[in-house]
This record gives C-alpha cells, sequence and structure tokens, in this order.
C-alpha cells in the first residue's frame, strides 16, 4: 500500500500549498482564457481526448464482459475466469465509486469558478460538503477514473503474465495522466480531482486483490 501512502502525502501537500489554484491559473491563461477556457471546446481535447477516451473505456468495458462469458465455455479461457472477475468487479467499483462521490461532494468545476468566469466561490473538498453557495458534481475526477480503474490490470498481470506487470502498470497511468490532463486544460477538474480517482481506484484494485487471490499467490509476487 506504498503507493497509497504516496498518493496521501501528495494530495496533503497540494492543499496545503495552494497547488489546484495556482496550477490551474496558470492553466487559464496559457490558454489566453479571460471569461472561459480556450480548450474546453477543442476538436481535440473535447472530441478526441474526452469523448473519444470514453468510448474506448466502454469499449474496454465490453470486450471483458465478453471475455468473462467466454470463460464459462471455452476451456483455453477458464484458468482467467478469476481473474476476469476480479477486473469486472474493480473496475465497476471505481466507476460507482467514483460517480457516488461526484453526486455528494458538492464540489465545482473549474470552469464554474469566479475567477474562471463562472459564479461559484472555491470551496474544496471537504469544506464543500457544508457550503450553500456552491454547485458541482466534479470530484473526484470522473474521466480520469476511467482509465485509472483499470490500474486493477496491474494486479492481473502479476497473476497470469508477471513479465508484463510494470508496462502494464505504465500504459494504464500514461492514458489516466493524458485523460487527467485533458480535463484540467478543459477546466473541467483540479490536479487533486484525479489524483483522487488515482486514489480510490488502486486502494480498491489493492484491496480486492487480497479477497480474490489466495496468500500463497500473493507471497509468490513478493518473491
Amino acid at each position: 500500500m506504498l503507493p497509497v501512502f504516496a498518493v496521501l502525502c501528495l494530495l496533503g501537500a497540494i492543499e496545503h500549498f495552494g497547488v489546484d489554484i495556482q496550477l490551474a491559473q496558470w492553466m487559464f491563461h496559457l490558454e489566453g482564457g479571460v471569461n472561459t477556457w480556450g480548450l474546453r471546446h477543442w476538436w481535440f481535447t473535447d472530441g478526441v481526448l474526452h469523448t473519444g477516451g470514453r468510448n474506448l473505456v466502454g469499449l474496454m468495458g465490453l470486450v471483458l464482459l465478453l471475455a468473462l462469458a467466454a470463460s464459462h465455455f471455452r476451456q483455453s479461457l477458464k484458468p482467467y475466469r478469476r481473474g476476469f472477475y476480479y477486473l469486472f468487479l474493480c473496475v465497476l467499483s471505481s466507476v460507482m465509486l467514483v460517480r457516488m462521490g461526484k453526486n455528494l461532494t458538492n464540489v465545482s468545476c473549474p470552469w464554474d469558478l469566479l475567477q474562471f468566469g463562472g459564479k461559484f466561490p472555491y470551496v474544496p473538498f471537504p469544506w464543500s460538503l457544508s457550503a450553500n453557495d456552491v454547485g458541482g458534481q466534479c470530484f473526484p475526477g470522473g474521466h480520469s477514473s476511467g482509465a485509472f480503474a483499470w490500474i486493477c490490470l496491474y494486479y492481473f498481470a502479476a497473476v497470469y503474465f508477471p513479465q508484463h506487470r510494470q508496462r502494464v502498470l505504465l500504459s494504464v497511468l500514461t492514458v489516466g495522466l493524458v485523460f487527467s490532463l485533458c480535463q484540467e486544460f478543459r477546466g473541467a477538474h483540479f490536479l487533486s480531482h484525479d489524483l483522487w480517482s488515482l486514489l480510490l481506484s488502486w486502494t480498491l484494485a489493492s484491496l480486492l486483490f487480497f479477497v480474490f487471490f489466495p496468500a500463497k499467490v500473493r507471497r509468490q509476487l513478493a518473491d
């Protein structure tokens, strides 16, 4: 759980030093923003990275469901069935937890804030829970969670394809980083929003790994 602790420390530093607002202001002015985010509706960030990325995640989910179903009929896939169930539960739980968080935390997107042309004051989580003059569903980061939810592929690869687990982890983190930067440059999220999505997904993947796979398998991975 060392990565979880590292992300928590990073989130604490971001909050203490006000990195969210400073980074967002830098991005906003870099785009030439005065009352709006210049890249919010750009075809590449909005169409390719946001809409296209969402479609990619949906396609991956469909492939996983097909693989899970096929594992009940094809002998070649039967050894991976437990892993497919693990992936399914991890991805579903991560996405649902982030969705629930967005509905409950009452955090506005950067593009809705006064300093970026919006109408709401900046109130970060957890103070947003008791705030009355804000409104939003922007925490944690939803788009990046679509990528970070697949961080469970690291554990899946560690069990079935251990020689590839580092490459798998790097691939998932890279896609998550791209999705995060896309939304941050569009004004949809702060850096901490996406880090919280990563934290939740990694924590769930780690906990469910202990549930799905016996101690013998976990010890082999540690050796």
